[in-house]
């Protein structure tokens, strides 16, 4: 937000929407904000402020947009952060909303830790879930497949010595947040796309997870 506002010019802004002349050390144009036939919005770039002096209206760059497009003060912000080219960092808390589901129904549960060290020993971490759990819903076992036909996939492609794809996920969200992939060449850009190919229902459905017969899987660490 502090980056928004210090980099918000205010004459910049403002012209956007109104026709300025330099008047002193000031901007003057017709307000836009009424019947305006005489120049009275002033613009000072030196306090970062507008007003119009016959209506009253104005105030710093996120006022004026705020007013302007009547959009509230994150709405104003977001405008100015695409105007300016800042990227805005979003955080996802508990974005599923009320847990009311509870049970086998709700979660996979935390289990098959130990199968995590068969499969892998200590290489890749895994998070908190189910990686027994049969529900392919739960990415915990589900995406930890996909990682793995990733990895060997870019493993024949780069011709890469080892390959880590991390796959992460919040509870609600149907794509992961995040992919990230390292190898021994050092970390791989990942192409958009992916992010679609491991949707759950896309991960279910390529690698047929509801069809899956699970004792074959498991056997010799989960992966043949």
């Amino acid at each position: 937000v502090e980056r928004i506002l210090d980099t918000a010019d205010i004459v910049d802004v403002v012209s956007d929407f109104v026709a300025l002349k330099k008047r002193g050390a000031n901007w003057v144009g017709l307000c836009p904000f009424h019947n305006d036939r005489n120049p009275s919005f002033y613009v000072s770039r030196a306090k970062g402020f507008c007003k119009c002096f016959s209506c009253g209206e104005g105030g710093s760059p996120v006022n004026f947009i705020m007013k302007h497009e009547n959009i509230s003060y994150v709405e104003a912000l977001r405008y100015l952060a695409k105007k300016y080219n800042i990227e805005i960092e979003n955080f996802l808390i508990n974005p599923t909303g009320k847990f009311l589901i509870g049970g086998f129904e709700g979660d996979a549960g935390l289990t098959g830790r130990k199968i995590v060290v068969d499969s892998y020993q200590s290489f890749a971490p895994v998070g908190g879930g189910a990686f027994s759990g049969k529900d392919p819903t739960k990415v915990d076992r589900s995406a930890a497949y996909k990682a793995r036909e990733i990895a060997v996939e870019y493993l024949k492609r780069y011709k890469l010595q080892f390959c880590q794809v991390q796959l992460s996920y919040a509870i609600g969200k149907c794509e992961p947040l995040a992919i990230y992939i390292t190898s021994d060449k050092g970390d791989i850009e990942v192409d958009e796309k992916l992010y679609q190919q491991c949707s759950v229902a896309n991960i279910i459905k390529d690698l047929d997870l509801l069809n899956k017969k699970y004792l074959d899987t498991a056997m010799f660490g989960h992966f043949q």
